[in-house]
């Protein structure tokens, strides 16, 4: 037990100290600014009125609000190794139809010839370029580019045939950071996402001496990228060019290579007679290479076979998400379809109730004039046989009034015959 976790120690260790202080930020768990105004051996910059935001945890590259900005933090260093691996974590949010990209670049030339510029406004550079955007309309999608200086972007007739690796990924509005690893060592590189193979290649050689960066453009409808963590370590144990043996010195310097697809040992032998094979060396000698031949042969066809596994793989991802797409157009076709027939049937509705309506309004201007024509007449009858009678009136009036004035001579007539009292 105290064995292992020595060792465990020993490793981590010596994680720990891969790490390339110089090309890295947000490894450490604390504030990847000790300022809040700049990262230590970066550069940050930006476009179009806009500055990408350094906080605490994370930098912005580009806001929620407003849209058409850019933003880019690139190493004030190369990195001078050749095996490394990059990891970057980020998080992409915004509405329902956001757009925007996200670039992670290793180049030659850096900050001074790139800047902010993306994978379809930049012109010719020399390195590689990750790729992450909703290429295709699908949720979205990790690409690998490269470039030896000979191609521009800008005015290629098809940039998307440049790629040479792919896979699809839906990095918008997951709540959480996404993490892409770039792996680069002496068996080729790889791409990795949230930790599973995006895509791979044995044939590929980046050179050493090149910049970090990473840039961001967002759409009209933007969507706000975030950069968490950006940690660059080398890869101990693998140094592809040393020294050899005996203190000699190579003669040739390493390849700097962006090419995909390297040239191969030609393994074929040519026929022997069987006459020249006069001893069992000779016979062992031929038997040897022969079969040394048919193995790295062998190795060659398995190494073709995975790539074009590979290759077929991402074809059938990119076949996929076609047929979703087209399945969701010929949903939506169908609901436009049924939304047509509808609007349609209630036209035709429409033009069937036309005539009820001119029957009842007709209907109902006969009743108004007979109405007008009627009331007059009905209203005065009504007057006249229901108005209170004005004789009654004066009758009841004047019978009052004589009511009073016969009770008024009695009561005099009986004040006067009544006894007189005096004093």
């Amino acid at each position: 037990m105290k064995l292992q976790a020595f060792s465990a120690m020993t490793v981590s260790l010596a994680s720990a100290q891969s790490i390339i202080e110089g090309a890295s930020f947000g490894h450490t768990g604390g504030n990847i600014s000790p300022n809040r105004y700049a990262i230590p051996a970066w550069h940050i910059s930006g476009s179009n009125d806009w500055t990408p935001e350094l906080l605490s945890d994370k930098i912005i590259l580009t806001p929620p609000y407003p849209g058409n900005k850019r933003g880019a933090i690139w190493t004030d260093t190369p990195i001078h190794d050749h095996t490394w691996t990059a990891d970057v974590e980020f998080r992409a949010t915004g509405p329902e139809h956001g757009g925007g990209n996200l670039q992670i670049w290793y180049t030659r030339e850096g900050q001074d010839q790139i800047g902010t510029s993306n994978v379809h406004t930049v012109h010719t550079f020399e390195g590689l370029v990750i790729v992450l955007d909703m290429h295709g309309g699908t949720g979205g999608m990790v690409r690998g580019f490269l470039n030896d200086g000979s191609i521009d972007f800008v005015n290629h007739h098809h940039l998307e045939s440049l790629a040479f690796g792919h896979c699809g990924y839906s990095y918008r509005n997951l709540g959480r950071p996404s993490k892409i690893t770039m792996k680069q060592d002496t068996t080729g590189f790889e791409v990795q996402v949230d930790g599973q193979r995006c895509f791979r290649s044995d044939d590929i050689l980046l050179p050493s001496d090149h910049y970090f960066g990473l840039t961001s453009t967002s759409s009209e409808t933007p969507d706000s990228f975030e950069v968490f963590k950006f940690a660059t370590s080398i890869i101990p144990g693998q140094q592809q060019y040393q020294q050899p043996a005996g203190g000699q010195q190579q003669n040739q310097p390493p390849p700097n290579q962006y090419q995909q697809n390297q040239p191969r040992r030609d393994y074929n032998l040519q026929d022997v007679l069987a006459s020249t094979l006069r001893n069992q060396q000779d016979q062992f000698e031929d038997i040897h290479n022969r079969v040394q031949a048919i193995a790295h042969q062998v190795d060659t066809a398995i190494q073709e076979i995975h790539r074009t596994t590979s290759n077929v793989q991402g074809r059938m991802e990119e076949l996929h998400h076609s047929l979703a797409r087209q399945s969701s157009l010929d949903v939506l076709a169908t609901r436009i379809q049924n939304l047509e027939n509808q609007l349609n049937s209630v036209r035709n509705d429409q033009r069937d109730w036309t005539g009820h309506f001119n029957d009842i309004h007709s209907a109902l201007k006969v009743r108004h004039d007979a109405l007008l024509n009627v009331l007059p007449e009905n209203m005065s009858n009504v007057l006249a046989s229901k108005a209170p009678n004005i004789k009654l009136f004066v009758f009841l009036v004047l019978g009052f009034q004589a009511m009073l004035a016969a009770a008024y001579v009695v009561y005099k007539r009986r004040l006067n015959q009544g006894p007189k009292k005096y004093l």
